[in-house]
C-alpha cells in the first residue's frame, strides 16, 4: 500500500515528489473526514480547525476512538448513497495515510486492520437529478448572460461560464479545466482526455460557450490554464494555478442551490446534455463520439429516461 500522506501539503515534512504523483486524492479524503468530524462532540479541546490539527486531535483521541470515528463517517456516506467503490477508496485512504503518519511518528499508531468499508443496505438511495432538455436550455441561457456580463463578481462569472460550457458540450469537468487559451477556437475546443491521455481531440462547441470561456479566461500565458483559480489576482495577471476539480464541483453545486435547483452537479449536466441529444434523435454511435467513450454501453448508461417518455413512444404507435 502506497504512503499517500505525502499529498497533505499543509504538513511540510512529507515527500513533495509523492505529492505530485498522488494529486491530493488521499489528502482531499482526509479533509472531507475532518469537516464531517468537526461536528461530532468528541473533541475535548474543540473541533480541529485544519488538517494538521485534525491529525493531532486523532492522536489524542486514541486508536480505538479514531477507528470508531472513521467507521461512523463511512457508514454515514453509505447511508447517503455513496457507491461501494467510493467507500473502499475512502477506507483505503484513511488506513494508508495513518500508516504513513505512524512511519513518520506523527501518529503513535496506524489504523490498519481497524477501518474497513461498511456493509449492509443503503438506507437512503442516491439522489439523481432529472434535468429536462427545456430546463437545460434555460440554465445555459441564464449562465451565458451572467458569464458575458461585465459585473465585478469574477467568481460568479467564472462558474457561469463553466456551467454554460458543460450544458452545451457534455464534456468532462477535467477536460474543461485542462483547457488552455490556445485550445479555444471559434468552432470548438481542443480537449485532452482524462487520465494520462494527452492527444488533443477537437470537440465542436456552441458560439455562446466559446464566448463565455473567452470572456472569463486568462489571456496572459497561452500555455497556462484558461480558467484561473478564483483566488488568483486578476490585477497582477496571477493565473498560474488552475481550478481544482473539487473546487469546480463545489462552486457549481453552490450556484445551483442559490438558483433553487439543488442537486445539480457537473456530471448531471453531462448526463442531461447526452440525454437531450438522444431525445432529439441522435444515434448512439454519434453520442459515443460526443462523449468520447470507448464502449457504447458506457454511453447508453448516461441516457436517462422517464415513464412519460416511454408512454410517448407507445402513443406514437397508436397514432
Amino acid at each position: 500500500m502506497h504512503a499517500h500522506l505525502a499529498t497533505v501539503r499543509t504538513l511540510e515534512v512529507f515527500d513533495p515528489a509523492l505529492a505530485a504523483r498522488t494529486r491530493h486524492t488521499y489528502a482531499g479524503i482526509w479533509r472531507l473526514w475532518r469537516v464531517w468530524a468537526a461536528g461530532r462532540r468528541v473533541w475535548p479541546a474543540g473541533p480541529p480547525a485544519d488538517l494538521p490539527a485534525f491529525v493531532a486531535a486523532l492522536a489524542e483521541l486514541g486508536r480505538p476512538g479514531a477507528a470508531d470515528l472513521a467507521a461512523r463517517w463511512l457508514a454515514s456516506l453509505r447511508d447517503d448513497g455513496r457507491r461501494a467503490a467510493t467507500l473502499r477508496l475512502y477506507a483505503r485512504a484513511i488506513v494508508s495515510v495513518s500508516a504513513r503518519a505512524a512511519d513518520l511518528e506523527i501518529l503513535p499508531w496506524s489504523l490498519a486492520g481497524l477501518v474497513k468499508p461498511p456493509r449492509g443496505a443503503v438506507t437512503a438511495p442516491a439522489r439523481r437529478v432529472d434535468v429536462g432538455a427545456e430546463h437545460l436550455q434555460n440554465v445555459a441561457r441564464a449562465a451565458a448572460v451572467v458569464a458575458l456580463d461585465d459585473a465585478p463578481d469574477d467568481r460568479r462569472r467564472l462558474y457561469a461560464a463553466i456551467v454554460v460550457t458543460l450544458c452545451d458540450t457534455a464534456i468532462r469537468t477535467v477536460e474543461l479545466l485542462r483547457l488552455r487559451p490556445c485550445d479555444v477556437e471559434p468552432g470548438g475546443l481542443w480537449l485532452r482526455g482524462k487520465g494520462q491521455e494527452t492527444a488533443p481531440v477537437f470537440q465542436p462547441a456552441t458560439r455562446r460557450a466559446v464566448a463565455a470561456l473567452l470572456a472569463v479566461g486568462a489571456t496572459g500565458d497561452p500555455r497556462g490554464p484558461l480558467l484561473p483559480h478564483p483566488r488568483g489576482d486578476r490585477s497582477r495577471g496571477d493565473f498560474t494555478q488552475g481550478i481544482p476539480p473539487g473546487a469546480c464541483t463545489r462552486g457549481i453545486v453552490r450556484a445551483a442551490v442559490e438558483s433553487h435547483f439543488p442537486g445539480l452537479t457537473p456530471h448531471a449536466l453531462r448526463h442531461a446534455r447526452l440525454t437531450a441529444w438522444a431525445d432529439a434523435g441522435a444515434p448512439l454511435h454519434v453520442l459515443q463520439r460526443a462523449a468520447r467513450h470507448a464502449d457504447p454501453a458506457t454511453t447508453a448508461g448516461y441516457l436517462d429516461t422517464t415513464p412519460d417518455r416511454v408512454a410517448e413512444l407507445v402513443r406514437a404507435l397508436e397514432d
